[in-house]
């Protein structure tokens, strides 16, 4: 337990060990705890000097032997708060630096020159914050614009915290224009469309493997989604041009998924699919 906490402290779990023998024994020479560890004396005077260089010991001549004394517990305090100090010092530092570069670094840049903001996320717990920094963006009340082909149960994980992220929208009061590819799981979203603020179209008739992905378009944002077998990643585009382009092309596929929806509701497993989920309490 007490090498842990020096761990955390900073030293190895071999300097943890030999501080604390410090502690026992008071002053000594490296050999004796050569003797005591039965490591080679090189591999001992190193940790103890690097002890010394932490400032959990100091050293001394004795008949002309180096002799190491262990820093006395209760002035760890102190040298916690002068690490704190340098760092603060540090920060301040850079932070000076920075006060006299930004306005020359600013003079540099293209005024008439607007670079889009791109994020890339990878793993699907950071993909699912990328969904929530996309949602964050977005002012309560307003609408979200999705074309969808839902994750499979492969991918479990990534479909619960698209429940959290549906939840999140829902409390946010932010509607969702939402066309999901024909599959089952498009039908266990439509049957929810009116308690979860969303209308959804099903289209691309041709079935949930065109594509394994996901996009969600916002005002000057846009989220591009793949969960296909290749990995869990996502792209978050913070840019107007990009933006209107996938909203101009949303604007056409919502069309074409308005003629689509009415046919591909009226197929026999569609009904089905209907029924089944009639009741279903949550996507």
């Amino acid at each position: 337990m007490l090498a842990q906490e020096l761990i955390n402290l900073g030293l190895t779990e071999k300097e943890a060990s030999l501080y604390m023998q410090l502690l026992e024994l008071g002053m000594q020479p490296a050999g004796v705890f050569t003797k005591k560890n039965q490591i080679p004396r090189s591999t001992v005077q190193f940790m103890l000097e690097t002890l010394v260089k932490k400032k959990f010991a100091t050293k001394t001549s004795k008949n002309k032997v180096v002799h190491y004394i262990p820093v006395p517990p209760e002035t760890l305090y102190r040298l916690l708060e002068q690490e704190r100090a340098e760092v603060l010092n540090a920060f301040s530092q850079k932070k000076q630096d920075l006060d006299v570069i930004i306005p020359k670094l600013q003079e540099l840049a293209n005024k008439n020159v607007v670079l889009p903001r791109v994020t890339f996320y990878q793993g699907v717990e950071n993909v699912a914050q990328a969904y929530l920094d996309f949602l964050n963006n977005v002012p309560a009340g307003e609408t979200i614009y999705n074309y969808v082909s839902p994750a499979t149960e492969k991918h479990m994980e990534f479909r619960n915290a698209m429940g959290v992220f549906i939840d999140s929208r829902i409390n946010k009061g932010i509607h969702c224009q939402c066309i999901c590819t024909y599959c089952e799981d498009a039908v266990r979203l439509k049957v929810r469309d009116e308690v979860d603020n969303r209308e959804t179209l099903i289209s691309f008739e041709t079935g949930h493997d065109i594509f394994f992905s996901e996009s969600l378009i916002y005002n000057n944002m846009t989220l591009n989604t793949s969960y296909s077998a290749s990995g869990i990643f996502a792209c978050f585009i913070i840019d107007a041009d990009i933006t209107r382009m996938n909203m101009g092309v949303f604007k056409l596929a919502w069309k074409q998924a308005i003629l689509d929806d009415v046919k591909i509701c009226k197929k026999k497993q569609v009904q089905e699919w209907f029924k089944k989920y009639s009741d279903i309490q949550h996507y």
